[in-house]
């Protein structure tokens, strides 16, 4: 029976072996490369754009106005993806291929540090839709806080007039191929590693002290 390599042991002949397979590597993982471009070559470069509508809190007569005003729109915000004002600012688009639905996909917000001012980002394929969408949810809330509150502190602050990129498409499809290389080198370096696991050579000498079968005469040393 054959003495157990210890860890050290089989890092040192994985390195070895992956060492000397460099060139199966390189040619599996080219190879993985090659059908991640193939792969993206099919896929459409879509670009994801950001809009983003602000809404302010107007300042009141004393600090506990204010703070009240404050607490309203930070207190309802949750509101923004309401039936109500989704139903809303789908009327003020206007556009029978933007519903409620997909407008409350695309939104988002977030508070500045003293909730006096809320941003509305609204997220799409298409730049145009980022805009009206954005614009038009922060409206149809604005209206609804108006209703609720009996004010008209808050308000419209700036209106979304241009997007940004935040998801860049082609960037993405670059990341596939690079993961299909990667895929492939990983693959091979795995394979290479479970056929040292469950080889049955002889690997070290202490393995041949512990035959016990026959007798060993001798061990050819390794010369390059």
């Amino acid at each position: 029976m054959q003495e157990e390599l210890k860890l050290h042991e089989y890092v040192r002949i994985f390195l070895r072996d992956i060492f000397k397979n460099k060139f199966i590597i390189a040619a599996v993982t080219l190879l993985f490369l090659l059908v991640g471009v193939l792969y993206v070559s099919w896929q459409t470069v879509t670009n994801t754009y950001n809009a983003k509508t602000t809404i302010y809190t107007a300042y009141g007569t004393t600090t506990q106005e204010t703070a009240m005003a404050a607490s309203a729109m930070t207190g309802y915000s949750d509101i923004i993806t309401s039936r109500k004002v989704l139903e809303r600012a789908e009327a003020i688009i206007g556009d029978s291929k933007i519903s409620a639905s997909s407008i409350k996909k695309m939104i988002s917000t977030s508070f500045n540090k003293s909730s006096t001012v809320m941003t509305v980002t609204a997220a799409s394929h298409n730049p145009s839709v980022s805009i009206r969408a954005s614009n038009a949810v922060a409206e149809a809330f604005v209206a609804e806080m108006q209703m609720i509150t009996d004010s008209d502190r808050i308000q419209v602050l700036d209106r979304a007039e241009d997007v940004r990129i935040s998801n860049n498409g082609f960037t993405g499809l670059v990341k596939t191929v690079v993961g299909f290389g990667l895929a492939g080198m990983v693959l091979t370096m795995a394979v290479i590693v479970i056929s040292v696991l469950f080889s049955n050579k002889i690997m070290t000498v202490e393995q041949c002290m512990d035959i016990e079968e026959d007798d060993v005469l001798g061990i050819i040393p390794f010369v390059k």
